[in-house]
């Protein structure tokens, strides 16, 4: 697998605190709102993936699949399984959101789906991390990310 997918809307960052790069991406509310960010970072024993919200949402739920491509739970028209993401967790309202994840039990170079349903002013929304689309009409999309020692 390649590292982690790099586009125009990404931003990377280093961090002391980390053996790799922080992998920043939007998190996409409905069609095209921007609702915060998810990152992802590594030390030498744990991958951290971190849902931060802005612009006055919150975060509802989250849900998150980390792992092999051929593992990423989808129906055959591409369409997530969300039911079957294996981390998932209520919230209310929360602006941040990390999950930490044991790296012995990751490969080198895992895929990242992220998603949350956020809201704001009574409004709720599905959100998806910016990425590759998995290729479903749902709008669900993925990203790479390679850990570093």
């Amino acid at each position: 697998m390649d590292s982690a997918i790099l586009d125009s809307e990404v931003i990377l960052y280093s961090s002391g605190e980390y053996c790799s790069d922080v992998y920043e991406t939007d998190l996409i509310a409905g069609k095209n709102t921007v609702a915060g960010a998810v990152s992802v970072a590594n030390d030498e024993d744990s991958l951290y993936v971190t849902y931060e919200t802005t612009g006055g949402w919150g975060l509802d739920d989250i849900k998150l699949f980390v792992g092999d491509m051929e593992d990423l739970p989808l129906n055959k028209a591409g369409n997530p399984k969300l039911g079957q993401y294996p981390i998932k967790t209520s919230l209310s309202g929360e602006t941040s959101y990390t999950v930490a994840l044991a790296l012995s039990s990751l490969d080198e170079t895992v895929v990242v789906s992220a998603f949350a349903e956020v809201s704001k002013n009574n409004k709720d929304e599905g959100a998806w991390a910016d990425g590759e689309s998995t290729g479903g009409k749902s709008g669900a999309m993925y990203f790479e990310f390679t850990t570093e020692e």
